[in-house]
């Protein structure tokens, strides 16, 4: 009978139990990051950007740009400039240089060197002085070989395709995150091919984000290295007197011819044609690597002469191939559309 009771518990206890787990509420899967946001330059400032229209300085008429820049906490600066930067020879003659803050009216008046005006964003802007005036409507300039296909023989390093994310099997580092525009986001670490190329004429594109209390080499601020060794210098420049380490440049190198860059947000291009060294059997350079550059469609740079490296390259000395290098330099910078062709 002592036995037959205990069975009779023992039952009872299993039934239980297994009712108890078959009732447990199933475990979730634990839930995928948030996908990083998308930003339209649109919906995070209506002043930065560019205005065209006629320019008189001194009594002469012609055309004129003006590049509007964030400086933070509603402040704007406003440059005035002869030509409408279609090629490296509108070096500007003239830069007038205005200031202001966002008013009560969401407006932006603006002062400096002589000149008064008035910004209303995405509009126009104003501005007068005793022998000159600026009167420009919102532009939105976009480089012609943007969106620019791959042609017959090409290597595709970042496929772009709009509204999908990329295949971003022929990079490294992992870490980088692709995004649902038809880019990757710079992620912690810089990132190399898995390829080495020698001889290439590359496209790129790339976006610089808006960080409008940053400044200099902190604002927006990558880099496109060929063979790991020769930067094109990405930063967030638009409006600047270029130097040697801004957007455009290749890096402590040579200065860029003119300034092409375009706002924060909006996509850029370069074009590169990289020729490597010529390497005799001594190890010694018959023909050193030379790069031609075309930014936003404009040549910024024809056959410079590089040296054995620039700045933070990730490797020296000549070589035959080595990877593409994009540069982490703690800024969200995305890029996109990436191909190469080798020669």
């Amino acid at each position: 009978m002592k036995r037959i009771v205990l069975s009779l518990i023992a039952a009872i206890t299993l039934t239980s139990t297994i009712t108890s787990i078959s009732m447990a509420a199933p475990k979730k899967a634990p839930a995928a990051p948030p996908k990083p946001p998308v930003l339209d330059p649109s919906k995070v400032d209506k002043y930065t950007g560019e205005y065209a229209g006629e320019f008189v300085v001194d009594g002469k008429k012609g055309e004129g740009l003006a590049q509007v820049i964030a400086e933070g906490k509603g402040q704007y600066r406003a440059v005035l400039m002869r030509g409408l930067w279609k090629t490296a020879k509108d070096a500007r003659q003239v830069r007038i240089e205005l200031t202001g803050k966002v008013d009560a009216d969401g407006n932006v008046p603006l002062e400096g060197k002589g000149w008064k005006g008035t910004l209303i964003g995405r509009k126009t802007l104003v501005a007068k002085a005793d022998k000159g005036s600026f009167d420009g409507k919102w532009t939105v300039r976009k480089s012609p070989t943007l969106a620019a296909k791959p042609p017959k023989g090409a290597i595709v390093l970042l496929p772009f395709e709009p509204a999908k994310e990329p295949n971003m099997d022929e990079w490294a580092n992992k870490k980088w995150i692709p995004l649902t525009n038809g880019a990757m986001r710079v992620g912690r670490g810089s990132n190399f091919t898995n390829r080495k190329f020698g001889s290439v004429t590359l496209h790129i594109e790339f976006r610089c984000p808006y960080e409008p209390t940053r400044r200099g080499q902190g604002r927006g601020n990558s880099g496109v290295y060929l063979q790991k060794r020769y930067e094109v210098q990405v930063l967030e420049s638009f409006g600047l007197a270029s130097k040697s380490n801004d957007c455009g440049s290749i890096y402590k190198v040579a200065n860029t011819k003119i300034n092409a860059c375009l706002p924060p947000l909006q996509w850029q291009t370069y074009d590169i044609e990289f020729s490597n060294a010529v390497i005799g059997p001594d190890g010694k350079a018959k023909t050193p690597p030379m790069m031609s550059v075309k930014h936003n469609g404009i040549e910024t740079h024809k056959d410079q002469v590089l040296p054995g490296k620039t700045t933070a390259a990730a490797a020296s000395g000549l070589t035959v191939k080595d990877s593409l290098m994009l540069q982490d330099h703690g800024n969200k910078v995305e890029y996109r559309n990436i191909w190469i062709v080798e020669k």
